[in-house]
């Protein structure tokens, strides 16, 4: 185990466990931060905070989150990376787009990084592994209740090949949306761009894709759904076929 994280830092970082009834699950924050390493211990799971080592470089500028529990290699993070996101409720089209995207960037050497869901998110971490490259699943909820518990075997497979499986709270902290909202912003913030592959006007993407906007990263978009229309109208890069993107990338100087 690499993690060194002590109880007395994490305890002043770790949000509160609840217990259903909504009554503090313990007696103190050292006491939760006690167990909480232990719980990660147990399940190999490590432990990083800003300034650590194994702490993701394009989070460690003071706005990334106050801890991350991980399985796997967090240093594929540090590589080129690119987050491609979208509709859970996607259509094969999409689907398709979000494979052959990350299989290219994927075998191009690209880290994919999106948030393990169902739709977008799935199709673009399957085709990291197709390329047998590497992928960064950010998660919603804690690392020990991974959603959608149908993609844990992908989960898996996405470590085995060298990639990461990484929450922002609790291990056992359970699905909020403040906290998707919270890991879309990292998404974000990790890659050197976003690329929205399909999206409804309420699409949690949306909030990925103008965090990208904000932190001054490239964003890529589609022009066939409502929500990427919207992001086209903000000012996002419109792309028709995915080698737009591969050849757009390759030409940055930052790479």
């Amino acid at each position: 185990m690499k993690t060194h994280v002590t109880p007395e830092v994490l305890a002043k970082i770790l949000p509160e466990m609840k217990t259903n009834s909504g009554k503090p699950q313990f007696s103190t924050p050292l006491e939760q931060a006690e167990q909480e390493i232990l719980l990660c211990r147990k399940n190999s799971i490590e432990i990083t905070i800003p300034g650590d080592s194994d702490y993701p470089s394009e989070l460690n500028d003071g706005s990334g989150p106050d801890f991350i529990e991980y399985l796997g290699n967090p240093e594929v993070l540090n590589n080129r990376t690119v987050t491609i996101v979208g509709s859970r409720a996607a259509s094969k089209y999409g689907m398709d787009l979000a494979f052959k995207l990350s299989e290219i960037l994927a075998r191009e050497g690209f880290c994919i990084i999106s948030g393990g869901a169902y739709g977008i998110d799935g199709a673009a971490h399957r085709g990291a592994v197709a390329a047998k490259g590497f992928s960064g699943v950010f998660l919603g909820g804690g690392i020990l209740k991974p959603y959608p518990d149908r993609h844990i075997p992908l989960f898996k497979e996405i470590i085995k090949l060298g990639g990461v499986v990484m929450s922002f709270v609790p291990a056992t902290f359970p699905l909020m949306p403040w906290v998707f909202l919270r890991r879309n912003r990292y998404m974000a913030q990790a890659s050197m761009a976003t690329v929205v592959c399909e999206a409804q006007i309420r699409s949690g993407s949306l909030s990925t894709a103008r965090h990208a906007m904000k932190c001054s990263k490239l964003v890529f978009s589609t022009s066939d759904s409502p929500g990427c229309q919207i992001l086209a109208g903000a000012g996002a890069m419109v792309f028709e076929e995915v080698e737009e993107i591969v050849s757009f990338l390759h030409a940055k100087k930052t790479l």
